[in-house]
């Protein structure tokens, strides 16, 4: 065991992706329909750091994998985020969202008043760390083209020989009516009814590149990361409380609004899907091992020094917020099953339940209730674990 302990400590890398495959091999099999996914590297993660104490990782690592997880969250989904925050279903998310962070910190408040032993500080910790055929033919364009992709269907202007007309647009797996003010992005399958000897001319105009589709801006994913993270760095002062900063939610924060601008003169912020999504689940996907394998040895240590306190307070607190915002959510405002999905994983912060979430609801909803919820209580939580630390000292 000694070998394997020390051969892992060497080979940090080696670990990591062994931690990912060993992850991704128990998170695919099904139990009564019952998959952890994604989830399970996190759970491997920490047996690997437990059983491996002098293994460690590079804190960037983990980083890297948050970052391009939430930019590609937010460059997919930055129109639909506007779009529902100022909805009366994202507002009624909010309140629920809101609601549960509150309903957990009185929680969390109560069990520092009322049991022994437990700290505030330890305790605010475990608060803020609780995701036809005829005489025209149809045929179908890949838009690869960056003149095409970021352009309004009322701008694209078909040459009137080639006697062209759109049908519709696929996107990823959903399929799109044309509208004057719908945008092509790469990656989109345009459905076009047009003579055959006209397919050249569209191929050409679309791009109609399947390599192209996957590839990205790398000058507008640079700008987009440094402008989100140079957002998230800026100190901002609070009356009373100091000062606090967004973290990664201002990054998210940058990126859902680059992905509703989608283009910006020559930088194209927009991404082909297919890269997107493997940009962003490749980021979870890390980060869930960096973050089991780094907190492993810690969290066998914290349960052999305090016992399950911590981790029994750290499970309730995750248990009223899925709880309380499902309910509320639900229940109180109607709200379908798989957006609420999103505004639990967006509430608690933790993309590993956003991962599950979208394993049980096969659809985009919980990605964009998780945007739409993230960086609003992110701010509520800094503010309020900053608030109850300054009353805490001073009482």
């Amino acid at each position: 065991m000694n070998w394997i302990s020390h051969f892992l400590t060497a080979q940090p890398l080696l670990a990591l992706f062994l931690t990912i495959a060993i992850g991704y091999w128990l998170g695919s099999d099904s139990v009564r329909g019952f998959a952890l996914g994604s989830g399970a590297v996190l759970f491997v993660g920490l047996a690997v750091g437990a059983l491996v104490p002098t293994l460690t990782l590079p804190p960037l690592l983990g980083n890297l994998g948050l970052m391009l997880f939430l930019y590609g969250v937010g460059i997919a989904y930055g129109a639909q985020f506007l779009r529902g925050l100022s909805s009366k279903e994202g507002m009624k998310a909010n309140a629920a969202a809101l609601i549960a962070v509150l309903a957990a910190l009185g929680l969390m408040l109560a069990a520092v008043a009322w049991w022994p032993g437990m700290e505030l500080s330890k305790a605010l910790g475990a608060y803020a760390g609780a995701g036809d055929r005829s005489e025209l033919d149809y045929g179908r364009f890949f838009v690869s083209s960056p003149a095409v992709a970021g352009k309004r269907m009322a701008d694209l202007q078909l040459p009137p020989e080639l006697k062209a007309r759109i049908l519709h647009l696929r996107r990823s797996d959903t399929d799109l009516p044309p509208h004057e003010d719908r945008l092509f992005e790469f990656g989109d399958r345009v459905g076009v009814l047009a003579p055959r000897e006209s397919f050249a001319a569209l191929g050409r105009l679309f791009g109609d590149s399947v390599r192209g589709t996957g590839e990205i801006s790398y000058i507008g994913l640079g700008v987009g990361v440094t402008l989100g993270l140079a957002l998230g760095a800026i100190a901002w002062p609070l009356p009373l409380l100091g000062h606090f900063s967004l973290g990664f939610a201002g990054l998210l924060l940058v990126a859902l609004l680059l992905g509703w601008r989608r283009r910006s003169g020559p930088l194209q912020w927009a991404m082909p899907i297919s890269a997107n999504l493997v940009l962003r689940n490749f980021g979870l996907t890390v980060f869930l091992a960096v973050v089991g394998i780094s907190s492993g040895a810690t969290f066998a240590a914290t349960v052999t020094h305090s016992g399950w306190m911590y981790l029994l307070l750290g499970s309730a607190i995750v248990a009223v917020l899925v709880a309380v915002t499902l309910l509320i959510a639900m229940a109180v405002f109607r709200l379908p099953f798989d957006t609420a999905a999103g505004v639990v994983a967006g509430a608690t912060g933790n993309p590993a339940i956003l991962g599950f979430a979208n394993r049980i609801a096969p659809t985009d909803k919980p990605d964009i209730g998780y945007a739409m919820i993230f960086p609003s209580m992110t701010v509520v939580k800094i503010l309020l674990v900053q608030a109850v630390a300054l009353w805490g000292g001073t009482t």
